[in-house]
């Protein structure tokens, strides 16, 4: 859930499948389709398979935002690249 207003992203991230010893990192990473960028935020604190929060959005966060340029990425022991999932601007 995105508030324009406070700038904040309210998340929450659930891989199934996974054991709770598989998953290492859960971040944003800011990069267009198909590319891989850096780490933007790292979530939920820790290596967990359900992660929930609340983000306060940078300038840079919002243009890459509008832009479609963040991306959920959850690296596991078995897939270290990640299990990635495009973040979209909320419609209006």
């Amino acid at each position: 859930v995105f508030d324009r207003a406070a700038r904040q992203l309210t998340y929450r991230v659930t891989v199934y499948g996974v054991t709770d010893d598989a998953v290492l990192f859960t971040h944003i990473h800011r990069a267009v389709d198909g590319a891989v960028g850096p780490v933007a935020h790292l979530l939920g604190g820790g290596a967990r398979p359900r992660v929930s929060g609340t983000l306060l959005l940078s300038a840079a966060d919002l243009r890459s935002l509008r832009a479609g340029d963040l991306y959920v990425d959850v690296h596991t022991r078995t897939n270290l690249p990640g299990l990635r999932a495009h973040i979209r601007w909320p419609e209006e």
